[in-house]
């Protein structure tokens, strides 16, 4: 077990090196690399913090790290800084997110896993492509009954947004939805 310990802080060492030297740049493939090696989430966001970067951050490309395994901190974090020639502790500017245009589909949706009877919290991480559609959906909640968590991804999937925006243009975007249930007879929380 101290074994795996020093060679992931290794590992950790050697691309925070690199990178600082300028020698490495990440990409959504070495980012895929370093998830598949069980680097944590929490190391991986930090190497991203402190390196050079050049992240694609379209939709598919979202979407494929999330099949990938990696971890939505992490694609947050890869969003956030998006390509970066030099190290730098400042996210990209002028990201505008995305905004929700429609939301009663999604409302009414939700009022359905209430109704089922299930009570307690759920947390969905989306990625939401240029054209502001659901690209992606994941839950994050483990013990969300199968029938709630259809309901919930196609809720999900049924949303549109004002895409979100970097320097003007239209991006891709992830979002974190957090929901409570409270079952049938109390109604939907606030």
């Amino acid at each position: 077990m101290a074994g795996v310990a020093r060679t992931r802080i290794w590992l950790f060492l050697v691309l925070v090196g690199s990178s600082a030297w300028g020698q490495d740049v990440l990409t959504n493939e070495r980012i895929v690399a370093l998830t598949e090696s069980g680097l944590g989430a929490t190391e991986i966001s930090e190497t991203i913090r402190s390196s050079a970067t050049h992240f694609d951050t379209s939709s598919e490309a979202l979407t494929a790290l999330d099949t990938a395994g990696v971890s939505p901190n992490v694609i947050v974090q890869m969003v956030r800084y998006g390509s970066r020639a030099r190290a730098a502790p400042e996210p990209l500017e002028e990201f505008v997110p995305p905004t929700q245009t429609r939301r009663g589909a999604f409302d009414n949706r939700v009022r359905r896993v209430n109704a089922i009877g299930y009570r307690g919290g759920a947390t969905l991480f989306v990625i939401i492509d240029e054209r502001g559609r659901t690209a992606a959906v994941r839950i994050l909640s483990r013990d969300l009954p199968e029938e709630a968590r259809e309901i919930l991804v196609d809720a999900a999937r049924r949303m549109r947004f004002r895409p979100a925006t970097l320097s003007g243009q239209p991006s891709a975007a992830t979002m974190y939805i957090s929901l409570n249930f409270s079952g049938p007879e109390r109604g939907l929380d606030p």
